[in-house]
């Protein structure tokens, strides 16, 4: 008996940091998500109300692309953050 506990000991920690490893990661995961969503409905809606104003059917596409590019900076910003805290 007294091996089977002190081998579950040893589990435990390893459990642990396996959940905490799970939870950065589903972390990341939504946080990345909003960084990708959030810029794509704010310039997607911005597109929407100008084109309603101005009566056209294309600048709702065209806020596509600086959608795109403010998520793509947030994300690379948010890996670079990342990767140099893993590194330290």
């Amino acid at each position: 008996m007294l091996g089977l506990s002190s081998c579950m000991a040893d589990l435990e920690p390893k459990t642990q940091s396996k959940n905490q490893a799970m939870a950065m990661v589903l972390e990341l995961c939504f946080e990345f998500a909003a960084l990708i969503a959030i810029p794509l409905i704010i310039f997607i809606w911005l597109g929407k109300k100008l084109d309603s104003y101005f009566h056209t059917k294309y600048l709702i596409l065209v806020a596509i692309i600086p959608a795109l590019a403010t998520s793509s900076y947030l994300v690379y910003s948010r890996i670079k953050t990342v990767v140099n805290r893993l590194k330290q």
